[in-house]
């Protein structure tokens, strides 16, 4: 490891305020996600191929629809689907690979499970449609995340524009 040299891009947060900026990566990411998901299920080889590709690209859209969540709830920009993204991501993420590793992840688990509307006797459960896919017992159309995805944008574009008026975010052309 050496130390840092200058680079052409980047970005430099000074406060508080403008950590919203770091949004857009994920932002762009999950709008990435969702072609990559459609692409996925549309040209898999067969059922397997789909389930593996499938999940992936769901287990990245949620991390980057939770990442999402923080940064706009964190500068008080609250959604309704904000609660889903994070109880999906950990599901997917954590309690799926948990739970046999551990006990101790019952009671985190239990609650999450409940919002799921998982089964009590299934660890975990994913599924893939063309236009959604399902978390436990809900659904989630991508409809629903590109209409959530417009809001984001829609969110920061409002955030950003603040940010040059205060001239507290420049563009560097």
């Amino acid at each position: 490891m050496t130390n840092s040299k200058p680079m052409n891009y980047g970005v430099k947060i000074a406060g508080r305020d403008e950590q919203l900026v770091l949004a857009t990566p994920y932002l762009y990411g999950a709008r990435v996600q969702l072609e990559r998901y459609s692409d996925a299920f549309a040209n898999a080889k067969d059922g397997v191929d789909r389930a593996v590709k499938c999940f992936h690209e769901v287990s990245t859209l949620l991390e980057d629809l939770d990442c999402l969540s923080v940064y706009f709830e964190n500068v008080g920009k609250s959604h309704s689907q904000h609660k889903l993204w994070k109880e999906a991501r950990q599901h997917i993420r954590h309690d799926m690979r948990d739970a046999w590793i551990s006990e101790r992840n019952q009671q985190k688990t239990t609650s999450r499970a409940k919002f799921l509307n998982l089964r009590e006797e299934v660890t975990g459960s994913v599924g893939f449609d063309q236009n959604a896919f399902n978390i436990g017992g809900v659904t989630v159309g991508l409809d629903e995340v590109n209409s959530y995805l417009d809001w984001a944008d829609q969110q920061y574009r409002a955030y950003e524009q603040g940010l040059i008026e205060t001239g507290r975010l420049h563009h560097e052309k």
